[in-house]
């Protein structure tokens, strides 16, 4: 036995234990000055202490003896090292996977609609809100323009738009976008913007404003709430309404009650339509051909008192003015002591909004586009132009005409069908052509899949 050799490794292996001499003899049971001749080489332990000394310092008796580690230990120590840097990256990995995972949790992506107060239109924007500890952001792109509820005004332009969020209806944080022209709300916001609001919000309780001008006018008003929702749901508008609908000679007038939901806003239309004319000079829009000056007539247009040069003003006027009092219960002659029209009857203006007020507030729309319009399909042959026109009543058919320029042929039992049936082209509508027995039937199948096509949701 080489008794320097052993010492050195007792010292050695003290040491890694941050043992000093006095700690090393208390463990074992020796006085210090025993560890110290060891570790000279002066003398061998006793075999009596040499389990306890090698249980301490944490080497086998046959390693203590030769006075190095043998490979098997070394070999131990490289895995405790391997398998401390293996333990070490997968923390780190699910560390790093959870942090991800929470960032991903709080994504939450929406395609939401909001509505302009002022000028009752819909407007369509993707928005994606993204919750962490320091901060909430707020991205929005895809913003379109969709539709005027009165079909009056076109698309309203601004120099500049306000997006504010808000917390509890307190702003917090805001981005504004400005133009050197007037340009449409939809042109304004066509990039991707994004907003940086300082804290961690709940998006329950967020909700934007839109504020848009053209110089000192408000011209955009809108606030959307946004809802916590998850990851990739959609935000449909919950969409009611209530309607009637009023025929007078060739006229039919309509009354809408419609409750957007997700705007929390009731919007009041009225307008009056003609079903039975193709062509009505001073009713439709007046779109210009350039090459000559002259007004084109769109055949699938319908006449109405929104689109002409004598009632259009009216119009907005008593839409703007039921708007402003959103009235929730029937009026009387007295509640319109305030609305200037001359040309439009308020009697028919109270008895349309009482029955509308009373009639069923409609949920469940039917299987047709569901918002509210007036429609005509039509198909050009031989033996005239042939042309469908119907009222789509939230997503039902109602008030079907079918008519041709030059035949003269009685459809009405089609036209119930239609309506009974609720389908264009269902066996028994075909089944009643069919029966007729006249050349041109294959005409008027075509118009009716004409028809279904136009008024089926896509």
């Amino acid at each position: 036995m080489d008794l320097s050799k052993l010492g050195k490794f007792i010292a050695e292996c003290r040491k890694e234990k941050h043992f000093t001499q006095k700690e090393l003899g208390d463990k074992i049971g020796v006085d210090s000055k025993v560890i110290s001749k060891w570790e000279n080489g002066s003398y061998a332990p006793d075999i009596s202490f040499i389990t306890k000394l090698s249980e301490v310092l944490e080497v086998t008796p046959e390693e203590l003896l030769k006075g190095k580690r043998l490979l098997k230990n070394n070999l131990n120590k490289k895995y405790k090292i391997v398998l401390m840097i293996i333990v070490f990256v997968l923390l780190f990995v699910f560390g790093f996977t959870t942090y991800l995972y929470k960032i991903t949790l709080n994504k939450k992506l929406y395609n939401y609609k909001y509505y302009n107060n002022i000028y009752n239109k819909d407007f369509e924007i993707d928005v994606e809100v993204i919750n962490n500890k320091k901060e909430t952001i707020i991205i929005l792109y895809n913003n379109k323009y969709i539709s005027d509820s009165y079909n009056t005004i076109e698309e309203p332009t601004v120099t500049n738009i306000s997006v504010n969020v808000l917390y509890n209806d307190d702003i917090v944080c805001s981005e504004t976008l400005t133009s050197n022209n007037r340009e449409k709300i939809s042109n304004l916001i066509d990039r991707v913007i994004k907003i940086n609001c300082k804290g961690n919000y709940s998006i329950k309780d967020l909700s934007l404003d839109f504020v848009g001008m053209f110089d000192e006018e408000k011209v955009l008003e809108s606030r959307m709430v946004l809802n916590d929702i998850s990851l990739g749901d959609e935000i449909k508008p919950i969409y009611y309404k209530k309607s009637y609908i009023k025929s007078i000679g060739k006229w039919y007038y309509n009354f809408d009650i419609n409750y957007y939901q997700y705007a929390n806003k009731v919007v009041y239309v009225f307008d009056g339509y003609n079903l039975f004319d193709s062509f009505l000079d001073g009713y439709y829009d007046k779109i210009i051909n350039p090459e000559n000056n002259e007004i084109i007539k769109d055949i699938t247009e319908i006449p109405s008192l929104s689109k002409s040069d004598k009632y259009s003003d009216e119009i907005l006027r008593i839409n703007e003015y039921f708007n402003l009092k959103h009235f929730d219960k029937e009026i009387s002659y007295d509640d319109l002591n305030d609305l200037k029209i001359k040309l439009i009857n308020k009697k028919l203006l109270v008895e349309m909004f009482n029955e509308a007020i009373n009639s069923p507030l409609k949920k469940n729309p039917g299987k047709f586009f569901t918002d509210s319009y007036i429609k005509r399909s039509y198909y050009d042959s031989e033996n005239g132009t042939w042309t469908i026109t119907y009222i789509n009543d939230y997503g039902f058919i109602t008030n079907v005409l079918i008519r041709n320029g030059k035949s003269k042929i009685d459809l009405n039992k089609v036209e119930r069908l239609i309506e009974e049936h609720q389908c264009f082209t269902c066996q028994e509508v075909i089944d009643e052509i069919s029966s007729y027995y006249f050349d041109n039937n294959d005409e008027i199948i075509s118009l009716l899949k004409s028809a279904e096509g136009n008024a089926k949701l896509s």
